[in-house]
């Protein structure tokens, strides 16, 4: 629940903390399809409600409030894939946590336009090239399924900070 509290809506302060909390999470050493049933709820709570889907590509914006631009980011190859469960607690099986863990939405490539797809940045491996520089091992978002329903509370927060983005025409 740590990303949940430090995911502010003070985006590039909540944004910079997230970064650093999540520089030890690992998406290794656990199966990728996570547990059963938890797959297809990840892929609407993450994936679908932060990218559209356009042919072999996903799209999101990335607005920048500082800055006071969005980048349009396209990526291929998006995975989601489940890092290793959290291990629950008592406090975490009496408010009704089933599971807790990792899900780290990866792709194989990406590239960003800063001024709405007329120029773009060239194709990167991974989501590096992105604001959101996360590493190899992709965006965390914290999965749970909580009382027999899966829920993302990063996912959610990340609405904040990444859109779904246009198709090109």
């Amino acid at each position: 629940m740590l990303l949940k509290t430090v995911f502010t809506p003070t985006k590039a302060v909540g944004l910079a903390v997230l970064i650093l909390s999540t520089a030890g999470c690992s998406g290794g050493g656990a199966d990728a399809s996570g547990p059963p049933g938890a797959m297809d709820e990840a892929q609407h709570q993450i994936t679908d409600a932060l990218f559209t889907k356009c042919g072999d590509v996903w799209v999101t914006t990335a607005p920048n409030p500082i800055m006071h631009f969005s980048r349009l980011i396209e990526a291929k190859g998006v995975k989601l894939v489940f890092g290793r469960p959290d291990k629950l607690t008592e406090a975490d099986r009496a408010n009704g946590v089933q599971y807790s863990g990792h899900v780290f939405l990866q792709a194989a490539l990406s590239r960003y336009s800063i001024n709405d797809g007329k120029d773009w940045q060239d194709w990167q491996p991974g989501l590096s090239n992105s604001p959101l520089l996360y590493g190899e091992g992709g965006i965390p978002f914290v999965f749970q399924k909580r009382n027999d329903k899966w829920i993302s509370p990063t996912a959610a927060d990340a609405s904040s900070l990444m859109q779904p983005g246009p198709c090109e025409k």
